[in-house]
């Protein structure tokens, strides 16, 4: 905490003596002749802990003279202004309240979970679905969070999240809820295990669009792959590597045309040939994937042409968001104060713009001090003050997904400010 303040001087006599003690014992201000008169007002900065601040004033240093002010309304202390800083280290916490994926059976299509999120401190900011780790689902309450006092959003979120599971195989799959705060801080709840069961289907041919990847007929081939989870994450404008193999009956097929199929992560999002690889002699095969947006790519085999399709494999590309920063300047005094700019990148923004977390390295971990919101361009710029810090400081821009922006969580590179 800072507090800018000033003394009244006497008009003769001796100057006036001032002293300044926190709660914490620390004696701030010793009391000598201190000359922060209005029009250069002193600023004092606390140390943590500080709850309560005692403000003295004297017109001599044992207070035996008389005091000679100009006015006898004069001030004899005046505070100019007070910077604080609230701090929430508490993480969020969250109830499982039901949905078909709370309910520990197989599940099919469209699946559910329904919550309710608390934070007792500076309030819910948003909510994640993740699947397998990565968030499929996410809801940003932060058009209901004012950031006008502490409890920046609403402290209660009662909701539910949908899960299109036939995005994935069938099998088994992790399910977990994540809850953010307005602070920046995190809980993970309910990480359970569920199966996705969804009817197969046979081949499509000829121009229509192809069936859920992860349907197939037969079993006696199996296509698999080194993504862990059958997810690949790639950065921004980044290409990914997939690489994988081909067995029938648990011996590679080798020689043999496997489609690659895309189908971006957008609601109107349809398949499409990417292209073909041909298996090696150990049933092996490689393809770089263009980049793009997050997408479902679907790998397809069948003996003969024409025929159906004996094997099909559904693997998630994540693309991380792509977003820069700049700060100006890099070098300040210890309550400077820097202008941060950047841009989100690769479209995908509405006319409210896509919100960024502005966030700074403290005590090892990276902590959200701010959160803006774009332009329709993408553009952002914000302002941060420093409170009497010292030393070198790291700052990063953070992008998370949410419904229609097809990209996962991603960061900029850290920019450093020397301050003091």
């Amino acid at each position: 905490m800072r507090l800018v303040w000033s003394v009244s001087h006497q008009s003769s006599g001796s100057d006036t003596f001032a002293e300044i003690v926190s709660n914490t014992g620390s004696e701030l201000i010793d009391p000598t002749p201190y000359s922060a008169g209005a029009s250069n007002p002193a600023k004092v900065y606390f140390p943590d802990g500080t709850s309560t601040v005692y403000v003295y004033s004297y017109c001599s240093y044992d207070n035996s003279a008389n005091c000679n002010f100009p006015s006898p309304t004069s001030p004899v202390i005046k505070v100019e202004g007070i910077d604080t800083t609230l701090e929430d280290a508490i993480p969020p916490s969250a109830k499982i309240n039901g949905g078909s994926l709370a309910a520990g059976g197989p599940i099919a299509g469209e699946a559910t979970l329904q919550f309710t999120a608390t934070d007792g401190q500076s309030g819910v900011r948003e909510s994640q679905l993740l699947i397998d780790g990565n968030a499929v689902a996410t809801t940003s309450y932060n058009s209901q969070c004012s950031y006008t006092n502490f409890a920046a959003c609403p402290q209660s979120q009662v909701n539910s999240m949908t899960w299109n599971t036939s995005t994935v195989a069938n099998g088994e799959h992790r399910v977990a809820l994540r809850i953010m705060d307005a602070a920046g801080n995190t809980q993970t709840v309910d990480d359970h295990a569920v199966t996705v069961a969804n009817p197969s289907t046979s081949g499509a041919s000829g121009g229509a669009e192809p069936p859920v990847c992860a349907q197939a007929t037969g079993t006696h081939a199996k296509i698999t792959t080194t993504a862990k989870h059958n997810v690949l994450v790639s950065r921004y404008r980044r290409r990914a590597r997939l690489n994988g193999r081909l067995l029938g009956a648990g011996k590679p097929i080798s020689g043999a045309t496997v489609e690659i199929l895309t189908r971006p992560a957008v609601s109107s999002g349809k398949f499409s040939l990417l292209g073909h690889v041909t298996t090696r002699a150990h049933g092996q095969f490689k393809m770089t994937l263009p980049p793009g947006i997050s997408r479902t790519v679907c790998l397809r085999y069948r003996a003969l042409p024409g025929g159906v399709y004996t094997a099909a494999l559904a693997l998630t590309e994540r693309v991380k968001a792509g977003v820069t920063l700049a700060v100006h300047p890099r070098t300040v005094e210890s309550n400077g104060t820097i202008i941060l700019t950047g841009n989100v990148l690769g479209g995908y923004i509405s006319g409210a713009g896509k919100v960024v977390e502005l966030q700074v390295l403290y005590l090892g971990s990276w902590r959200v001090f701010q959160t803006v919101r774009t332009r329709p361009d993408g553009q952002f710029t914000s302002f941060y003050s420093f409170l009497g810090g010292q030393g070198i400081f790291a700052f990063r821009a953070s992008v998370r997904s949410e419904n229609d922006y097809p990209y996962a969580l991603g960061y900029s590179h850290p920019v450093r400010v020397r301050a003091g």
